[in-house]
């Protein structure tokens, strides 16, 4: 009886699970296959909404006509891709010689979700903020290696495979990027280890061996700011060289590149040591 052929037949044509069900042996028959429906119409939900979001994206050309929606913001054309490459799949009748292809895939999504949560989390990004109260990165670390582990104990080549497709995508990915202007993700992560980095020696004085000097030498400054005061009653005045004077001092100013202060409402001009408390800044442009 417990002699199984590879489909699924046993030696006296009953299932052995469904022969141990309680109350009846078609439980288990039904449950197998409204699990077998929920997981496939979750995946035609799901993956041709990520197809879209990809042809969105524009860094795989050949896929951007199926970004094409209805009025009721279905994705039909990558629906019916998606049919297309689940009946394929069902129409080779040997599902178990690509099962273990498919689950590297799976794995090999999940790895690169707890490894993103386990950088986020290492490195302390500002951005990072889950909302699990006892959430660690090491659990994100365990996850991402329990995901290696299992790639590889149920079938080496295949994961040896799954990881060369990754590192190309992502290669790819990140050259569409570039052009795009989304920036370098590896970049991204060389900056927050540098300012992880960075803050960590904070922590303690530096020896005197690891101590440089941050400035080699300094030159002499040319000056780049003018202050001057708001002409008051302006207006008012007899003497109209006043308002030219001051629309003159601005427009040289200006013409060379030197930031204008200009004090209103102050009582006394300031002085070097004085602090001003309201005025007007205006930079070149």
């Amino acid at each position: 009886m417990f002699i199984r052929d590879k489909f699924g037949q046993s030696a006296y044509g009953k299932l052995v699970v469904a022969e141990l069900a309680v109350p009846h042996p078609m439980v288990i028959v039904v449950g197998s296959m409204l699990a077998s429906a929920g997981a496939g119409m979750q995946c035609l939900i799901g993956a041709p909404r990520l197809l879209r979001a990809i042809a969105q994206d524009g860094v795989i050309p050949i896929l951007e006509p199926f970004k094409a929606t209805r009025k009721n913001g279905e994705p039909w054309l990558a629906t019916l891709l998606s049919i297309a490459l689940c009946e394929f799949g069902i129409l080779i009748a040997q599902l178990e010689s690509i099962t273990a292809l498919i689950s590297q895939f799976f794995l090999m999504c999940y790895l690169s979700v707890n490894a993103a949560c386990f950088l986020q989390g290492f490195l302390k990004a500002p951005n990072w903020r889950p909302r699990f109260r006892f959430y660690h990165w090491l659990f994100s670390l365990f996850g991402a290696l329990l995901c290696v582990a299992v790639m590889f104990m149920s079938h080496w080549g295949f994961a040896i495979l799954s990881v060369v497709i990754g590192v190309i995508a992502y290669k790819y990915i990140e050259y569409q990027g570039a052009e795009k202007e989304w920036g370098d993700g590896m970049s991204g992560l060389s900056l927050s280890a540098a300012m992880y980095s960075l803050l960590k020696l904070e922590h303690g004085p530096i020896h005197t061996k690891n101590w440089s000097i941050q400035t080699s030498g300094l030159g002499s400054l040319k000056h780049n700011t003018l202050v001057i005061g708001w002409p008051m009653k302006w207006k008012q005045s007899e003497n109209v060289n006043d308002c030219r004077m001051f629309v003159e001092a601005v427009r040289v100013s200006l013409a060379a590149s030197c930031a204008v202060v200009v004090t209103k409402n102050c009582d006394s001009f300031p002085n070097g040591k004085s602090k001003v408390s309201y005025c007007f800044i205006v930079f070149p442009t």
